[in-house]
């Protein structure tokens, strides 16, 4: 042992140099100063030893490599010179990695994001073990940032300039994707790594020439079988027009390290402090320190947290039922899937392998394990952990929680996926109601990572605690929410999309509305999402949730009119927009929508285009903060923060501005519920402002505690033209 420390060891063994990553005593996988401090100290005292045949820096925790800098520490910094001494420490470490004179590689066996990212690429070489939590994530666009070590000159220099772009604008990238872009070197199965470890260490020793050359020719011959691919993503040339965007700041900093590595970092730096001090940037960051600890008011365990469940039964392999068992199976649990017959099977069975193909497209490493699929219970009881996802209907869940409770032991959580059906309602019906919860993933992708936990008025405090725990580890936020019908994400989604869907009704061009969403800071335009989603299917979840609650939430997306005709969404290649080679808006379904309105909505005459939409937008997002405001006062714990972040990263809602609640809290409550008010008037009582805002207004409050902002209009919003 040369160094051992709290967070490093240094290791030599065989002319092999190892710097384990071990972070013991500590929650997360992540920098602070403190750290970093302490690795530049350790790369000096790697400089100065013996030169090794191979330096390998790898992680001794299961599941990651390395993560992000702590947004939560980066929360706490207030002044442009705190964040450029951050920047110009982690572009010293990266840099002296880069120098050392002989080879280094990164071994990586688990999640490598931000600054871990940047640590790898100053390597030579990246070697990942094929886990299923294996993952490269280009978090800093998601938090308001550009890559501050190094990144934006090493990474297009890596990979070409325009696979850069597309990494950045994708967010991350699984092993398979990364070795085809260039990214990582080998791709190592988990069964191997002893052997080819070995292997691959003796080849470097050997001095085999680097995969530069190979990358080269494996990058020529992709955009020659696939020409469209290369130009998904454009190179980053253009800027937002909403002023200095991390965008922006990137293209900067890649186009100075065009010059040199000394211009690149320097741009690099001034474009990370630029960025870390605005406003918009701010916002992100609090929510991203938020979220993690977002479930630490309710996680406090009341007994001992369970260890992570080995096997895992669903009941119904449908859509929801499919999702979860690849989920789940691709982060290491064994997972059994229950039909009610041999046609369902064959159903569930092709809706698996499906979703499979679909991952491995994205780069996931297939599992060579199948996922059981049964009609006769097999292996039920075993399971340490049942989840219900069958159909929305009170009766059938009813019976099969009665065939759960005899078919999983006493201790095992029964878990309903449902958005509609309450979690009391099962527990009235159950002999174990402590052992019953409800888990809800609202996403079928792991772009917006939430976990909605429900409680009912009968569940163990200490079984949300275990479930806390085990969204945790699975790369979810949790976020406990309360038991109504549409949870919290699925109701303000819908909202949202109606909203987008009402515009249409009203004359409003499509391609307009989501372009200004999107400008706004929203994930996706409402139209471009009822397409992804499938008006079919958002018709079926429009309609049992109108079944629960009881009224006509969201009317308009029922869709009766255009799922007669066919046009059921990207799927089928007509919807809002019509997909081929390129993808335009339909002319068809926008007629067919014209006018087809809520039954108190007047249809107004557009008279000034530009007006109408800029406004159109505003009544999207007003309508949003609304229902968010609403569900607040259900909330178990009442927390303006919880709601913020489940529906920043659950729904993909502007997080540059920090949440529906911190953003109505920067437009003075008072002035939005006028303006709601005004909205109710002209265009239907869906926009009436809810008690919460009208209460908190009322009594000069806001949702952060700040004083409340009374004199201030709501700020035009830019849309696209």
């Amino acid at each position: 042992m040369i160094y051992e420390s709290q967070t490093f060891r240094l290791e030599a063994d065989d002319q092999i140099l190892t710097l384990w990553l071990d972070f013991r005593g500590r929650t997360n996988h992540t920098f602070n100063l403190p750290i970093l401090h302490e690795l530049n100290l350790v790369l000096d005292r790697v400089a100065s030893l013996p030169a090794p045949d191979v330096f390998l820096v790898r992680s001794s925790r299961p599941g990651v490599f390395l993560e992000e800098f702590g947004s939560t520490e980066l929360a706490r910094f207030q002044s442009p010179l705190e964040f450029a001494a951050l920047a110009r420490r982690g572009q010293e470490a990266c840099r002296k990695i880069a120098a050392l004179p002989f080879p280094t590689v990164a071994l990586i066996e688990g999640r490598c994001a931000g600054a871990g990212l940047e640590l790898a690429l100053a390597c030579d070489r990246r070697w990942v073990v094929a886990v299923p939590e294996a993952s490269f994530d280009l978090v800093e666009g998601d938090r308001g940032l550009i890559p501050s070590w190094g990144g934006t000159y090493r990474l297009p220099k890596l990979v070409g300039k325009k696979e850069a772009a597309e990494l950045w604008r994708e967010g991350g990238v699984r092993p398979i994707a990364a070795k085809r872009v260039g990214l990582v070197d080998e791709v190592i199965r988990p069964s191997e790594t002893a052997v080819r470890l070995l292997t691959l260490i003796d080849r470097t020793r050997e001095g085999k020439p680097r995969a530069s050359i190979r990358r080269l020719v494996r990058r020529f011959f992709v955009r020659l079988l696939n020409p469209i691919a290369s130009l998904k993503s454009p190179p980053i040339t253009d800027e937002s027009a909403s002023g200095t965007t991390s965008e922006a700041e990137l293209r900067r900093a890649v186009t100075a390290g065009l010059s040199s590595e000394g211009e690149g970092l320097s741009a690099e730096r001034a474009g990370f402090t630029r960025l870390a001090t605005s406003e918009a940037t701010r916002r992100r960051l609090e929510l991203h320190a938020h979220a993690r600890g977002t479930a630490r008011p309710f996680a406090e365990p009341v007994g001992v947290i369970e260890r992570l469940p080995r096997r895992i039964g669903i009941v119904g392999g449908g859509d929801l039922g499919s999702h979860l068992a690849v989920q789940l199976r691709r982060r290491g649990h064994e997972v059994v899937v229950q039909e009610e017959n041999a046609n369902g099977i064959d159903r569930a069975s092709r809706r698996i392998r499906e979703r499979q193909r679909e991952q491995t497209f994205a780069g996931t490493q297939p599992d060579a394990s199948d996922i059981c699929v049964t009609s006769e219970w097999i292996g039920f009881e075993n399971t340490d952990l049942a989840i219900e996802a069958a159909a929305e209907d009170p009766g059938v869940k009813r019976n099969l929680f009665h065939e759960l409770e005899r078919r999983v032991r006493p201790r095992v959580p029964l878990l309903t996926a449902s958005t509609t059906i309450s979690v009391e309602t099962i527990q009235s019906e159950v002999l174990r109601p402590g052992r019953v919860a409800g888990l809800h993933l609202p996403n079928p992708d792991d772009r917006q990572p939430v976990a909605e936990l429900v409680a009912g008025p009968q569940t163990d405090p200490g079984l949300i605690a275990t479930l806390t725990s085990w969204v945790r580890s699975w790369g979810f936020i949790p976020a406990r929410v309360a038991d109504r019908p549409g949870r919290l994400v699925e109701l303000v989604r819908l909202a949202y999309l109606s909203e987008g869907v009402g515009l249409i009704a009203e004359g409003l061009p499509t391609a307009g509305i989501d372009a200004g969403c999107r400008r706004f800071g929203m994930a996706r335009g409402p139209l471009q999402w009822c397409d992804d989603i499938g008006l079919d299917r958002l018709a079926e979840r429009t309609a049992q949730l109108q079944l629960a609650r009881g009224d006509n939430y969201s009317r308009n997306l029922l869709f009766q009119r255009l799922i007669q005709i066919g046009c059921l969404g990207r799927e089928v290649g007509e919807g809002f927009y019509r997909y081929g080679f390129t993808q335009r808006p339909s002319q068809i379904t926008r007629m067919i929508q014209w006018q087809d309105l809520d039954e108190d909505a007047p249809a107004p005459y557009v008279f000034d285009p530009e007006s109408a939409l800029r406004e159109g937008i505003e009544r999207i997002v007003l309508r949003t903060v609304n229902e968010a405001a609403a569900a607040l006062s259900d909330e178990p714990d009442a927390d303006p923060a919880t709601v913020d972040v489940a529906l920043a990263f659950g729904m993909g809602w502007a997080l540059a501005h920090g949440g529906p609640l911190r953003y109505a809290d920067s437009l003075g409550l008072a002035n939005v519920v006028e303006r709601l008010a005004s909205f109710a008037e002209r265009f239907g009582s869906r926009y009436r402002p809810c008690d919460e805002l009208i209460r908190r207004a009322e009594a000069g409050e806001s949702f952060y505690g700040q004083p409340a902002e009374t004199g201030r209009t709501a700020p035009a919003l830019r849309i696209a033209g």
